[in-house]
């Protein structure tokens, strides 16, 4: 028998004995966030009445630190580590022990076991040619094609889509400027940003040419009566679970146990449509997080479309001018000519 099976074994137990009052909060976008509170009650074996409670809460919201009475929180991985940095959280050693496999964060505080995936949904043919796998965050932001018809949710709902075209923009060495230039070209390519992923759903059902980026599992709800044509978009977001220090700490961990007992965690992420987290999935610096959507906020949301216009009616003036030269230089040459 394996020396670990024994521990695994005796933890399950205390975490079916154990489960103290405790509050778990997600900081996921609806519906999702209510829809893994649902499949962790299932996987858990979490009954009605009992002394466990989910609060959905937004991003921005964890990750300030206003998740104090939560015992287990639940978020992407850049929200959860800008949330550790105000709010202390327990070392989840013992879990890897049980779990040897499982990934964590570098610091030992957070258990991330799946990782979250994008799609591009409705006019797939506007952002790649056909026959193209999987598109790049930088590909759908240079397709012109889908000026004032893409819909991304609204960055307060939901960072995921900015922060895996800030990660893959990284990647290739890009730097600041470079990420803000890649948003602001998105940013020139939505109408209106939608306040949620149910709004957004009922936008592919009005208007087919519309193309909508979502959340694998939210793309797998197709709405319309005709399939959606969709193409996975690269990277993926780590979903990670972290255990505020303090009071609640062994009943949470004792839950957490519960939630990552591998065939708990595969029926979670099967439902979910997760995947198992690796190597590959974002990892961006949790203090470059809040001042880049900080400027996001202030100075390109909402703003890029402006700038294309401003940039269309600059070629428009130029290739009018050019126009206005040859002509001139056409008729100077006609009157030059003997007769």
């Amino acid at each position: 028998m394996n020396a670990r099976t024994p521990l695994a074994c005796l933890a399950v137990a205390i975490a079916c004995a154990s489960i103290a009052a405790q509050e778990v909060c997600i900081a996921l976008p609806s519906p999702l966030a209510d829809s893994l509170a649902a499949a962790i009650k299932d996987a858990a074996q979490i009954k009605d009445g009992a002394a466990v409670t989910f609060r959905v809460v937004e991003e921005r919201e964890l990750a300030a630190g206003d998740a104090q009475r939560a015992t287990l929180l639940i978020a992407n991985g850049p929200t959860l580590l800008a949330a550790q940095r105000r709010t202390l959280c327990a070392d989840l050693g013992a879990v890897s022990d049980i779990a040897p496999t499982l990934r964590m964060s570098r610091d030992g505080r957070a258990a991330l076991p799946w990782s979250m995936s994008y799609e591009a949904c409705g006019a797939i043919d506007a952002i790649a040619p056909s026959g193209s796998s999987v598109s790049s965050w930088e590909s759908l932001a240079l397709a012109y094609a889908l000026g004032d018809r893409m819909c991304i949710v609204d960055p307060v709902a939901d960072r995921g889509p900015w922060l895996l075209a800030m990660h893959e923009t990284m990647r290739k060495g890009g730097g600041e400027s470079s990420v803000f230039g890649v948003w602001t070209a998105m940013d020139a390519r939505i109408g209106t940003y939608a306040a949620d992923y149910e709004s957004m759903l009922r936008r592919l059902v009005a208007e087919p040419s519309m193309l909508a980026v979502l959340p694998t599992s939210v793309a797998a709800v197709d709405p319309r009566s005709a399939p959606m044509q969709k193409r996975p978009l690269s990277f993926a977001l780590p979903i990670g679970l972290a255990v505020r220090d303090g009071e609640g700490r062994e009943a949470a961990i004792a839950l957490l146990v519960k939630i990552l007992e591998p065939r708990a965690e595969a029926s979670i992420r099967e439902r979910m449509a997760f995947l198992s987290a690796s190597a590959g999935d974002v990892d961006v610096p949790a203090d470059a997080v809040q001042p880049a959507f900080t400027h996001f906020a202030q100075r390109i949301q909402g703003q890029g479309r402006r700038v294309e216009r401003i940039a269309d009616w600059i070629d428009y003036v130029s290739f009018g001018l050019l126009g206005c030269a040859l002509f001139a230089f056409w008729i100077r040459q006609r009157r030059g000519e003997p007769k």
